[in-house]
C-alpha cells in the first residue's frame, strides 16, 4: 500500500487527449439540447485552435489547459441561453 502512495500518476498526452475532447463533446451536447448529431469533429477542431501553436510537442498540461478554455465558454454559452438574456 505504501508503495502505491509513494507512485506518482501521469497521465500521458494520449490520455488527456481523449478525456478532453470526451468532455468537451459532452458539453457540446448539452448547448445543442441533446439532439443526435456526430460532434466529435467539432470538438476535435475546437481542441485544435486551442491548442499552443509555437510548440513542437504538447503535453497533458496543455491539454487540459485547453479543454478547461473550451468548457469555460461553452458553460457560460448554456447559462446566457438558459438565463433568456438573447
Amino acid at each position: 500500500m505504501e508503495n502505491y502512495k509513494n507512485n506518482k500518476f501521469e497521465i500521458t498526452p494520449e490520455e488527456a487527449l481523449i478525456d478532453g475532447l470526451s468532455l468537451i463533446s459532452q458539453k457540446l451536447h448539452d448547448f445543442i439540447d441533446g439532439k443526435r448529431t456526430n460532434i466529435q469533429p467539432v470538438s476535435e477542431l475546437l481542441l485544435r485552435l486551442t491548442m499552443p501553436r509555437e510548440k513542437t510537442s504538447v503535453n497533458s498540461e496543455d491539454i487540459f489547459m485547453a479543454v478547461e478554455q473550451i468548457t469555460s465558454i461553452l458553460e457560460s454559452m448554456i447559462e446566457r441561453r438558459n438565463s433568456g438574456l438573447n
